[in-house]
């Protein structure tokens, strides 16, 4: 089973006298009650690990941990996902997740998902927005800022459902489903996929 990058980059989500929101993102189990799981790896280390047994995949009450990343950027922890994530076969590809300072405060989590080339199909519109991903979007990051809980439904998304789920609901409306804190809702984008219909912008007006 492959699992998501997590990176911890600030002390505030680090240290336990100030926040638990680290161990809380990654003890975080979803699923239905007979196959539930964790979703993420912790970055403790810019060495990669040669075994999926070598990173922390839960924090036990009181347990430490170390982070390498502490003062790293966003970018920085992208750049070390996308250099190593081919390197071994448990690693979650194109998705990583940020515990950064704001998330001691609120319990929200970045989400950076890449946009691969194969993702880009001209062929495909969907209405109203044309082409999804756009070409200028190819080869970049989209960051979605996320309440933690919400990990494993971007995941599942981004890499395992199909384009008429993910585009319309993670492109084409990321900006209204995102509130002004800047915080991205997942239910919204959930429901909104669900219920998307390119008839409904493609049909021609009904006659009076």
């Amino acid at each position: 089973m492959t699992r998501v990058l997590l990176f911890c980059i600030a002390e505030e989500a680090k240290e336990a006298s100030i926040s638990h929101v680290t161990s809380e993102v990654l003890n975080h189990k979803a699923g239905d009650s007979l196959n539930q799981s964790t979703l993420y790896y912790l970055v403790e280390s810019k060495v990669l690990p040669e075994s999926p047994e070598e990173f922390k995949q839960q924090i036990q009450d009181g347990e430490t941990f170390d982070s390498e990343f502490i003062g790293a950027s966003p970018d920085d922890c992208r750049a070390w996902a996308k250099e190593n994530q081919c390197k071994v076969n448990f690693i979650e590809h194109d998705v990583i997740a940020i515990v950064d300072a704001r998330s001691a405060e609120d319990k929200t989590i970045i989400m950076s998902c890449f946009v691969r080339e194969t993702m880009y199909d001209e062929d495909e519109p969907f209405p109203p927005w044309g082409t999804l991903p756009r070409a200028e979007d190819v080869n970049t990051w989209f960051d979605y800022r996320i309440e933690y809980s919400f990990g494993f439904t971007v995941r599942v998304y981004w890499n395992m459902h199909g384009s008429d789920l993910t585009y319309p609901a993670f492109f084409g409306k990321k900006e209204d489903f995102t509130d002004e804190n800047g915080v991205f809702d997942v239910a919204k984008a959930q429901k909104f996929s669900l219920e998307y219909d390119p008839d409904l912008y493609t049909s021609p007006p009904p006659r009076l």
